[in-house]
């Protein structure tokens, strides 16, 4: 039976289990515990951090897992790291145990908290992982905490928009192609933000593109005063002066295509070295 998300108020995660095991289905189970067991962790004393579950004559037991002394009882407190029966259908303890003992998995408790008043536990029954999975795993979670901290809007500032503007305009100033880039930063952030949804749009960056634009601004007016002269020799240098539409159209995917054909064995040396 699949644990329930309404209403639960979280005791304790075990964080380490999704590190360790890949989980084939999970289980929500009621606990057995003493008074005081029930007092410690409704004020959130309790771990499960290294714990797991156990057959002990056909009933599923908790192992290891840490309850603290709930210091008010004065008697009948009970043993921290006592042996916990868990409470689960009988067809679901069978599922468990021929889990465990034809296919080699394990029994894993993933988190503890409180559902409409009563104490739960969700186990996960799992493969254990490779070294090299848990690597892969944690070079996974690095990145993605890399790129969440890369990516945060509290690191955006009105400043380093403002210089990304102003790099951009003297980029296109210095080599009309820089167009190029620019358009393929654009479409890069199109795609992270309305359609991977990899982060969320910021007003800032309107900053980089008014700047990017009143940076030009000089530039547009010297052009228009100057009958385009800069464009019209380059266009007579290369030609295309006399060329139709498609011949605009068709020379720069060329161009595009080169440059592709000419990094494709570097990206392929980046590939293989990544992998």
């Amino acid at each position: 039976m699949k644990s329930k998300n309404v209403s639960q108020k979280i005791i304790c995660l075990n964080r380490k289990a999704s590190f360790n095991y890949y989980f084939k289905e999970l289980y929500e189970a009621g606990i057995v515990l003493k008074g005081s067991e029930v007092k410690s962790l409704r004020i959130g004393k309790g771990s499960i951090a290294d714990s797991y579950a156990v057959d002990i004559g056909g009933e599923i037991f908790l192992i290891n897992s840490h309850i603290p002394l709930y210091k008010q009882s004065s008697y009948n407190n009970h043993d921290p790291k006592r042996e916990r029966k868990l409470l689960l259908s009988k067809k679901q303890i069978n599922t468990l145990i021929g889990r465990v003992n034809q296919e080699g998995m394990t029994i894993v408790p993933t988190k503890m908290y409180f559902y409409k008043g009563k104490a739960k536990i969700q186990v996960a029954v799992g493969k254990g992982k490779k070294l090299y999975d848990k690597r892969l795993v944690k070079k996974k979670r690095d990145w993605q905490r890399e790129k969440a901290k890369i990516f945060s809007r509290k690191n955006i500032k009105f400043s380093d928009c403002f210089l990304v503007g102003l790099f951009a305009a003297f980029g296109f100033l210095s080599k009309y192609l820089f167009l190029y880039l620019l358009v393929s930063i654009d479409l890069l952030f199109i795609y992270l933000i309305f359609i991977k949804k990899d982060r969320k749009f910021d007003f800032k960056y309107l900053i980089t593109a008014e700047v990017f634009l009143v940076a030009l601004v000089p530039h547009f007016i010297w052009l228009t005063n100057n009958e385009f002269i800069t464009i019209t020799y380059g266009l007579a240098r290369t030609g295309l002066e006399q060329s139709t539409l498609i011949n605009h159209i068709q020379y720069p995917l060329i161009f595009i295509g080169k440059q592709i054909g000419i990094l494709i064995p570097f990206f392929e040396i980046v590939g293989i070295y990544l992998t």
